[in-house]
């Protein structure tokens, strides 16, 4: 085989371009093609017969359909060959979303200029990466920046790295520089906490185990030294040299609140198990939820756990005496219910009980429950039925006297008795008197009840109460 030393050359040439991983095209001065690489082929999917005709036209239009710009493309490759010595790299845009990296430089052979040639690197995937990760980057720093809690990332020694908006509002900074500026003329411990051990205590636990999230509340100093409560979420971001990076949510009202809250809460509670009357709270079922040390006095109850075992709607006890009934109506009809009802304990106490039940309805107006006031009214029952007794005693006395007095009236005088050594007009005045002072003792001087007592209107009762000189007052 008779091989000539150019066409050797060609050979080895040729080879040696197909082994490499990237497209190579090699061109005269006019554009003209001379020598490419199966590589070049396969990365542009020229067919195989355009290429070895060199058909420079044929080719350049099989590369312009795949582009996403082909009229940039074709005018920058007019402007490289307008300039036979420049090099130039630069980024191919296809529509399949392919991305090349096009090197270009001058061919010589010695001084000579003799064409060109063209690399072409397929950098699709670094491309791809790189452009998740500039939108990865890009959305992070949206968050970053549009977050409604403050970001702070800070080095284990307390200096400032980046803040976002809402941490420098947060503090009462004007801007994240601002904060960045004031903050790192100390430190993060000693402009931003009222307890500076407090960060350190933190940045002692992020240290300790990196990558975990750790939780925390503290006092903040803002920028005019007035005191925030803050939480704080933070950890030592995973490969990052030690940076600490921390969400800080102001949680001033919310803790005040709580405190408000829980002084209220006290206070009612307080007043719940302090008050004189019995009160109790029960769920629509009829079990006892809450009840007060003064229902247990009422009730005869050895302690609170042995009442809540009692059920409202279901003990026969209160079945009996009707206070079942009450709580079934109550939670019925969503109405207030005000009752009396003789009462006998599981534990033998007998007493009349005053109930009071409301209902207790939910947001959506369902009712959920009761509460209760109840008041032992014995003592009130029996001081009531003594005075309807005194009342009917007296009103009997009173009667008496008035009939001795009409008597007295329809006599003659030559019929008048004597009673002792006084005749019977005295005998009356003094038991009318009598009369008048034991009800006015009765009623503490007060005039209007101790004229229901006799039975007879107050003006009459005031009027004899004037002939007799007796005062009310002397009898309060």
């Amino acid at each position: 085989m008779d091989i000539t030393n150019n066409e050797l050359i060609i050979s080895l040439l040729q080879s040696t371009l197909d082994s490499v991983t990237d497209g190579v095209l090699v061109v005269d001065l006019m554009g003209k093609i001379i020598l490419f690489n199966r590589q070049f082929e396969r990365m542009w999917n020229i067919p195989p017969d355009v290429m070895e005709s060199k058909n420079d036209e044929l080719v350049l239009d099989c590369i312009l359909s795949q582009l996403e710009d082909p009229v940039g493309f074709l005018k920058r490759v007019k402007e490289i060959y307008g300039h036979p010595q420049e090099e130039s790299y630069e980024t191919i845009n296809f529509l399949d979303a392919r991305v090349f990296l096009r090197y270009t430089r001058p061919q010589k052979m010695g001084d000579e200029m003799v064409g060109r040639v063209w690399r072409f690197s397929d950098v699709s995937e670094n491309h791809r990466a790189d452009k998740a990760r500039l939108l990865q980057e890009e959305k992070y720093r949206n968050i970053f920046e549009n977050a409604p809690v403050g970001i702070i990332h800070s080095t284990p020694d307390g200096k400032i790295i980046d803040v976002n908006p809402a941490l420098a509002r947060i503090f009462g900074y004007e801007s994240p520089e601002e904060t960045i500026s004031l903050v790192n003329q100390t430190s993060v411990a000693e402009s931003m906490y009222v307890s500076p051990q407090a960060r350190a205590d933190f940045a002692v636990k992020a240290v300790m185990a990196p990558g975990k999230w750790f939780m925390g509340e503290s006092e903040y100093f803002r920028k005019d030294r007035s005191i925030m409560h803050g939480r704080i979420a933070f950890r030592i971001i995973p490969e990052s040299n030690g940076i600490i990076e921390g969400f800080v949510e102001d949680i001033t009202e919310r803790k005040e609140t709580q405190a408000a809250l829980e002084r209220s809460e006290t206070k009612y509670r307080l007043m719940f198990s302090e008050s004189p009357i019995g009160m109790m709270y029960v769920d629509k079922d009829g079990n006892i939820l809450e009840i007060n040390q003064k229902m247990l006095e009422i009730l005869g109850s050895p302690g609170p756990e042995a009442t809540k075992a009692i059920n409202m709607l279901t003990f026969p006890p209160l079945i009996e005496s009707g206070l079942s009934k009450h709580y079934h109506d109550c939670l019925k009809s969503g109405k207030l219910i005000d009752a009396e009802t003789q009462y006998t304990t599981k534990w033998g106490k007998q007493t009349f009980l005053r109930s009071v039940i409301k209902p207790h309805l939910n947001e959506n107006g369902e009712i959920i429950g009761s509460f209760t006031v109840i008041e032992d009214i014995a003592l009130r029952k029996r001081a009531e039925d003594a005075l309807r007794e005194s009342e009917t005693r007296y009103r009997t006395l009173f009667q008496s006297l008035k009939d001795l007095i009409n008597m007295h009236s329809e006599m003659s005088p030559n019929q008048s008795q004597t009673v002792g050594l006084r005749t019977l007009p005295d005998v009356s005045k003094n038991l009318e008197m009598n009369y008048i002072e034991n009800a006015l003792r009765m009623t503490k001087g007060k005039v209007q009840p101790a004229a229901r007592l006799l039975g007879i209107s107050r003006f009459m009762l005031a009027r004899q109460m004037a002939k007799m000189k007796i005062s009310g007052a002397d009898y309060k």
